[in-house]
């Protein structure tokens, strides 16, 4: 692997993961969703309505919240743009998971202590069930415990950081219970700690996306395997004109085209693409051609290497 991919600063990576849901589009997205949720925030009679409203304004939340752990997951340091599906209340991921969370609370209030610790495992868990969704795998896949469990070792460390991250943000809002916030405020601060687990979340998936087996858009991996592809491409070109010259014996010609190449590229001193002009070359079927070309490159090699 290129040294460049193994020095990607994980740290900058998980700054800017913390950021996130910091951006102008998040804080508009926030904004909006918890003045709808502050506006049907009532009690009585229209109850029920509201209820229906809150789950729907929660999938919303839980949809741009998806869009931000893929945007994270594949690379993204910005914010996501709240796109058209993100509007639908009817995305499968978000809806699953608003279930999940009102199961949760259920379970809480049905089986008293029992449920709390039910509730604690599967929240150990949670994580790794988010990102296997967010990384475009099948229900099935979520709840598949081999599936999970490569997920959590595969993020190593980073499946702790998001658990702390978790805790942490459990703790803040118990700490702050008491406090007398205005519905538009408490939704808020629960909006964005909502979309600080799924950035956090997503990043790491980026982070750890080798371990995990996951293959994002954009990555140095693809940027190098893009780059390899131009090269190959533009060593085509120059053995394809090398070759016209070879066969009306200009080999000298020939050898001036492919040591400039070399030269320009700064890749004269690399074995694989010395190598791989010289396979190229013997495949003409020309001996006089490879003899004077190989001498050329041998020579222009020694000279690079004095310099």
């Amino acid at each position: 692997m290129a040294p460049s991919i193994k020095a990607i600063d994980s740290k900058l990576h998980l700054a800017r993961a913390f950021a996130m849901p910091w951006h102008a589009t998040s804080i508009i997205f926030v904004t909006l969703s918890s003045l709808l949720l502050a506006g049907i925030d009532v009690h009585g009679v229209l109850l029920l309505i509201s209820l229906i409203g809150k789950f729907f304004l929660a999938s919303w939340l839980f949809n741009y919240a998806f869009e931000m752990l893929d945007y994270a997951a594949n690379g993204g340091t910005g914010a996501p743009v709240a796109s058209v599906e993100t509007l639908s209340p009817f995305q499968w991921r978000p809806l699953v998971t608003v279930a999940i969370c009102l199961w949760l609370v259920l379970l809480e209030y049905q089986l008293g202590t029992t449920g709390k610790v039910i509730i604690i495992l599967l929240l150990l868990v949670q994580p790794a069930f988010i990102a296997t969704l967010g990384m475009g795998d099948g229900l099935l896949q979520a709840v598949n415990p081999v599936s999970l469990w490569r997920v959590i070792v595969g993020m190593g460390a980073y499946y702790l950081l998001v658990l702390a991250v978790i805790g942490l943000l459990i703790a803040l809002a118990i700490a702050l219970r008491e406090v007398d916030f205005w519905p538009f405020e408490r939704y808020a601060l629960l909006e964005f700690a909502i979309l600080t687990i799924f950035a956090v979340l997503g990043t790491s998936v980026f982070l750890r996306r080798i371990e995990i087996g996951f293959d994002p858009r954009s990555s140095p991996e693809r940027a190098v395997e893009r780059d390899d592809r131009e090269h190959l491409r533009q060593l085509d070109q120059i053995l394809d004109e090398a070759y016209g010259q070879a066969r009306l014996k200009y080999y000298e010609h020939a050898a001036t085209v492919i040591k400039r190449w070399l030269a320009n590229s700064g890749e004269i001193a690399t074995p694989d693409d010395v190598n791989l002009i010289l396979e190229r070359v013997r495949g003409w079927g020309d001996p006089a051609a490879f003899n004077f070309i190989a001498r050329a490159i041998g020579a222009s090699t020694r000279e690079h290497k004095r310099l």
